[in-house]
């Protein structure tokens, strides 16, 4: 979802394996059919994006980045078998506060049961279900849907509140990038627009690459 600058998302416990390894999560991003998504879930009203940085006004946007993990459901199979993986059973928390959310898990649950994941999705209420994003275990949860604003701020706005995004200790979920914390250090202090727009797609990268 595009609309003022927000985005829906998916937390994943990086915690849990094997959801610590890249490749897993990189599995579970191009199993995802952001396209029919996009219809289904949304009614044809969003736009189906990898990188959370869609609009080109962005010093983060990067046009190869905006769809970097297409829909491939035998790329998603062959890097699971490469990170050892097999018989994956996961479990996403979603609310009907917000019911896209179980939408377009339900599609996902059919897209990965294709190639031999199983993905539960549970519904819970929304105070239960902030009380699983309030801690960086999720309640033992593997995902969790989500959804992020500011991402048409200037970047040191979003990545100054938007914690999820982050790779050192304001991120509660544990995620650890010394690379993207220093970029983002250098970023909030950088004056020339040249080298900001350089920092922040570099970091944009570093955000689809680790599907954190």
């Amino acid at each position: 979802n595009n609309s003022a600058g927000s985005i829906f998302n998916i937390i994943v416990n990086v915690t849990k394996p094997p959801l610590d390894k890249q490749e897993v999560r990189q599995a579970l991003s191009y199993s995802l059919n952001r396209e029919a998504m996009a219809q289904s879930a949304f009614f044809g009203v969003s736009t189906p994006i990898t990188s959370p940085f869609f609009s080109p006004s962005s010093l983060c946007y990067r046009e190869d980045l905006l769809m970097a993990h297409p829909f491939d459901l035998e790329k998603a199979a062959s890097l699971l078998a490469e990170a050892g993986v097999s018989d994956l059973e996961l479990t996403i928390v979603v609310t009907p506060a917000w019911p896209q959310m179980k939408l377009f898990s339900l599609i996902w649950q059919a897209d990965l049961d294709s190639i031999g994941v199983k993905l539960t999705v549970s519904e819970v209420e929304s105070a239960q279900f902030y009380d699983v994003g309030a801690v960086g275990d999720l309640q033992g949860n593997d995902l969790l849907a989500w959804l992020n604003g500011r991402t048409t701020r200037d970047p040191a706005i979003f990545w100054n509140t938007q914690y999820n995004y982050r790779g050192g200790d304001t991120n509660r979920y544990a995620y650890v990038n010394e690379e993207l914390e220093q970029l983002v250090a250098q970023g909030a202090v950088e004056t020339d627009e040249a080298a900001r727009r350089e920092i922040y797609q570099r970091i944009n990268e570093i955000v689809v690459e680790s599907c954190h």
